[in-house]
C-alpha cells in the first residue's frame, strides 16, 4: 500500500495535463496504469483529474460555442413559458378564490335555512298556510276526477265494445254510466275484465302526461303533447260514435228489411250532429283535460309546501358543484406548479450552460471510458491480479453514477 501511495504522489497535475493534450485517453490510461502498477486507488485519483481535463477541453471546443447560442434562444423561450405559466396560475388562483367565496356564501345561507328560514324566504314561508289549503283542495279534486274518469271509461268502453242495447236502455246516461259494467264483464272472461280495468287508466295517464310533457322545453315534447291529445280525442270519437250508433240502431230497428233502413242509418257525418255524440266526448275528453290542469296546480302547491326543503336541496347542490369546481381548479394549479418548477429548472440549466458552468455527461463519456479501458488493458496485459480489474470497475461505475445523479447533467463546480 505504501508503494501505491508513493506512486500516486509521483503523478502531478502538470504531467497529466500535458499528456491529455498529446495523447488519446485510452493510451493515456494504459500509460498511467503502468506507472501506478494498475492500482485501483491511483485509478480513482487519476479519474477525477481526467474528468477535469475533459471538461476544460469541452468548454473550449467549437461545439460548445454553438450550444451557447442555442441555449440563448431556449433561455428566451423558457422565460416566456415561465411567464405564461405564472399568468395561468394567477388566473386559476383568482378563479379559485371566487369559487371559495361563493361556496362560503352558500354554506352561510344553508345554515340560515336550517335555523331561521324566514330570513331568506320571507313571504314564501308565510304563504305556506294558504298553499296547504289549496294543495288539499286540488288533491281531493284530482282524486275524485280520477275516480270519475275510471268509472266513465270503464262503462263507456263496455257500452261501446261489448254491450248489446235494447229498447229499454237507450238512454245516454245508462250507456256511459252503466253500474253493471264490471259484473257483466265477468261473463266475457278474464280478457274482458282486464280490458275494462286497464282501459280507464290509459286516459288517466293521458291527463297526467298532458301536464308533464309541456314542462320539457324541447319542441319534441310539445309535439308529443299534441299527439297524445289528438290520439285521446280520436279514441273518444270512436267510443262516442259506437255508443250513439248502437242506440240509433235500436231506434231504427223497426225498419230492418225495409229499404228506408239504409238511408236513415247513422254515419259519422250524421253522428256529429247528434247531441249524445258530443255529450259522451265532453264527459270524457274534457274530464281528463281538466284533470291535467287540476293535477298541475296540485303539484305546484305541493312544491310550494316543500319550499324550505327544496331551498336546502338547491343550496346543497350548489355547494357540491362549487366543491367539485374547486377541486378541479386545485388539481390544475398543482399541475401548473409542477410545470413552473420544470420551466425554472430549464432556465437555470440554460443560464449555467451559457456561463460555462455545466457540460453534458455524454460529451465526457468518451474520455472517461477511454481512460478506463486503457487502464484495464494494461492490467490484462501485465497479468496483474484480477481483483484489481473488479475494483477499478467499481470505482469507474461509482464515478459515473455521481455524474448521472443530476438527471444527466453535472455541475462541474461540485
Amino acid at each position: 500500500m505504501n508503494n501505491s501511495n508513493s506512486t500516486q504522489d509521483k503523478i502531478s497535475n502538470m504531467e497529466i495535463t500535458r499528456n491529455v493534450n498529446e495523447q488519446h485517453y485510452h493510451t493515456f490510461g494504459f500509460q498511467r496504469a503502468g506507472e501506478a502498477k494498475g492500482m485501483p486507488d491511483a485509478f480513482n485519483k487519476t479519474l477525477d483529474i481526467v474528468y477535469q481535463q475533459a471538461r476544460n477541453e469541452i468548454l473550449q471546443s467549437p461545439i460548445q460555442g454553438l450550444r451557447k447560442e442555442e441555449a440563448l434562444d431556449k433561455l428566451k423561450d423558457s422565460n416566456i413559458k415561465l411567464g405564461q405559466i405564472q399568468q395561468e396560475i394567477d388566473e386559476k388562483n383568482q378563479k379559485l378564490k371566487v369559487e371559495q367565496d361563493k361556496k362560503d356564501k352558500l354554506e352561510k345561507e344553508l345554515g340560515i335555512l336550517k335555523t331561521n328560514p324566514d330570513e331568506l324566504l320571507g313571504n314564501d314561508i308565510k304563504g305556506n298556510a294558504i298553499h296547504k289549503i289549496y294543495y288539499w283542495i286540488f288533491l281531493v279534486v284530482t282524486i275524485f276526477l280520477s275516480i270519475y274518469i275510471f268509472f266513465f271509461y270503464n262503462s263507456a268502453g263496455y257500452s261501446a265494445i261489448f254491450k248489446e242495447f235494447t229498447a229499454d236502455n237507450t238512454k245516454i246516461v245508462q250507456a256511459i254510466f252503466d253500474s253493471q259494467a264490471l259484473s257483466q264483464m265477468f261473463s266475457e272472461g278474464i280478457g274482458g275484465v282486464m280490458f275494462l280495468l286497464v282501459f280507464p287508466f290509459l286516459f288517466i295517464a293521458a291527463g297526467i302526461v298532458i301536464h308533464l310533457l309541456p314542462s320539457k322545453k324541447h319542441w319534441i315534447f310539445r309535439t308529443l303533447t299534441f299527439v297524445v291529445i289528438l290520439i285521446s280525442f280520436i279514441w273518444d270519437v270512436i267510443l262516442a260514435y259506437n255508443i250513439t250508433k248502437k242506440i240509433d240502431d235500436i231506434r231504427i230497428g223497426g225498419l230492418v228489411g225495409d229499404e228506408r233502413a239504409d238511408s236513415v242509418r247513422m254515419t259519422l257525418k250524421t253522428a256529429i250532429q247528434d247531441v249524445n255524440f258530443w255529450t259522451i266526448i265532453f264527459a270524457g275528453f274534457v274530464a281528463y283535460m281538466i284533470l291535467s290542469i287540476v293535477f298541475y296546480f296540485c303539484m305546484d302547491f305541493k312544491h310550494k309546501l316543500n319550499i324550505v326543503h327544496n331551498a336546502k336541496e338547491v343550496k346543497q347542490k350548489e355547494i357540491e358543484n362549487c366543491e367539485k369546481t374547486c377541486k378541479e381548479i386545485q388539481t390544475k394549479i398543482q399541475e401548473l406548479q409542477q410545470n413552473k418548477i420544470s420551466a425554472s429548472e430549464e432556465i437555470e440549466y440554460y443560464k449555467n450552460l451559457i456561463s460555462g458552468l455545466v457540460v453534458k455527461i455524454t460529451d465526457m463519456l468518451p474520455a472517461l471510458n477511454g481512460f478506463y479501458t486503457g487502464w484495464i488493458a494494461y492490467i490484462n496485459s501485465s497479468n496483474l491480479p484480477e481483483n484489481q480489474i473488479e475494483e477499478c470497475k467499481q470505482c469507474h461505475n461509482a464515478f459515473l453514477q455521481q455524474l448521472w445523479a443530476n438527471a444527466g447533467i453535472t455541475n462541474i463546480n461540485n
